[in-house]
């Protein structure tokens, strides 16, 4: 069953409230985001420790064009209002 976010019973959910009026934004992410969003961060977490044979600059370009979705998703508008629900 879905759960809206925040919580009902959440203790600072008028917090998030009102932060959401203001400037903050929930975005939801499918499990598929999450893993793809997970892998980069791996995959710059081995660049930096030299685990892997690109720098971080190389692993930055990479990703940057790997996730240009998820730029675009970020810079363009959000949806306010819209609420979303975790499963």
């Amino acid at each position: 069953m879905p759960h809206p976010l925040p919580g009902p019973a959440w203790t600072i959910r008028e917090e998030i409230e009102a932060a959401k009026q203001e400037a903050l934004h929930l975005i939801p992410l499918a499990h598929d985001d999450l893993a793809s969003l997970y892998a980069a961060r791996e995959l710059f977490a081995e660049a930096v420790q030299g685990d892997i044979a690109y720098t971080p600059d190389e692993v930055i370009a990479f990703l940057h064009l790997q996730l240009h979705e998820w730029w675009a998703r970020l810079e363009g508008p959000i949806a306010a209002g819209k609420e979303f629900t975790v499963v």
